[in-house]
Order: structure tokens, then C-alpha cells, then sequence
């Protein structure tokens, strides 16, 4: 089975949160919560999130992927992680 290699990005552009109808000035928050997430969905057996912008119900995710890297470089980012 293939595996697939994600890059995500926070977003810079204005437009394009409104163009999505969310808020740009929550794109941190936003993005903390996304990432929180996708740990929980690629570490955890069972997964529920209820939160500020993402809801999961109670889900069964699989395949698991394999161990990643974080590019991740600004201060704000490592401060987060």
C-alpha cells in the first residue's frame, strides 16, 4: 500500500480565508486545533474532537501512517509544538 507525503501550510492571503468564509485573524488557533487533529487521528485507535473550529465524531481511522518530520520553522510554530 502507498503512503502519502502532506505539506501544510498556515496561509498568508487574506482573500483566500475569505473566499473560505473563516475568519483570518484565527488562523493560528485554527491551524493549532487542524494539527491537533491529525495527531489524534493517526495516533489514537478511536478518535473524537470537539472543538473551537473542528468537530470529529467518534471515528475509526486507518491506515496509520508512518512516523513524520515537522518543517515547521517559525518561533510561533515551535513554540506550539
Amino acid at each position: 500500500m502507498g503512503r502519502l507525503t502532506a505539506g501544510l501550510g498556515l496561509g498568508r492571503l487574506r482573500e483566500e480565508f475569505e473566499a473560505a468564509g473563516v475568519g483570518f485573524e484565527h488562523r493560528g488557533r485554527r491551524d493549532e486545533e487542524f494539527v491537533q487533529v491529525l495527531r489524534k487521528a493517526w495516533q489514537d485507535e478511536v478518535v473524537e474532537h470537539h472543538g473551537e473550529f473542528y468537530q470529529v465524531p467518534r471515528s475509526h481511522i486507518d491506515p496509520k501512517p508512518a512516523p513524520s518530520r515537522s518543517g515547521r520553522t517559525s518561533a510561533n510554530w515551535r513554540r506550539r509544538a
